[in-house]
């Protein structure tokens, strides 16, 4: 790898207010520190309710992302990619946030290659404090932060940015 790209991604959960704004996910990633059987409880109860979800409607989600979701075929779009990701069960998803919410194993400071980061400041999925403790902890980060994006519209309205630096 020569570089790594981030979008409104997760951080490491030991820096300061890090899960400060995330709502219901504070206890999901409590939960799934614990073991990934309570997290996969959790998701069980996301997913019976996104089964016929309007997903501009989905409660604690920023105006930037309702906007982008109120057009019927990215919200769709959406909602078939997340069924189709637990298709095979919520295991994997479990699996996943227990080891994101765990201590990692090494030091971001570690990490000797150019890292390029994005994140709304309106995200409410991944707060931005995680996003600012990760660039400030990366040697070579290019962190780019958008006061009026979320979770969903920072990539609906970046795309494009983001791939011209890691592909051009």
């Amino acid at each position: 790898m020569t570089a790594v790209g981030v979008a409104s991604g997760l951080g490491p959960l030991e820096g300061p207010n890090s899960t400060l704004g995330i709502g219901q996910g504070r206890c999901y990633l409590k939960a799934a520190r614990l073991q990934p059987w309570p997290a996969e409880a959790f998701l069980g109860m996301m997913k019976s309710g996104m089964k016929h979800a309007d997903m501009a409607k989905m409660p604690g989600m920023p105006p930037q992302d309702k906007e982008v979701l109120t057009c019927a075929e990215t919200g769709q779009a959406l909602l078939e990619t997340t069924q189709e990701s637990w298709r095979g069960g919520l295991r994997g998803t479990a699996w996943d946030a227990t080891l994101a919410a765990r201590p990692w194993g090494f030091k971001l400071e570690e990490i000797n290659m150019q890292v390029h980061q994005w994140h709304g400041e309106a995200d409410r999925n991944v707060p931005v404090t995680m996003a600012r403790y990760a660039a400030a902890k990366l040697p070579h980060c290019q962190a780019h932060f958008y006061p009026d994006e979320g979770h969903i519209s920072l990539l609906a309205h970046h795309l494009e940015e983001v791939f011209s630096v890691l592909v051009g």
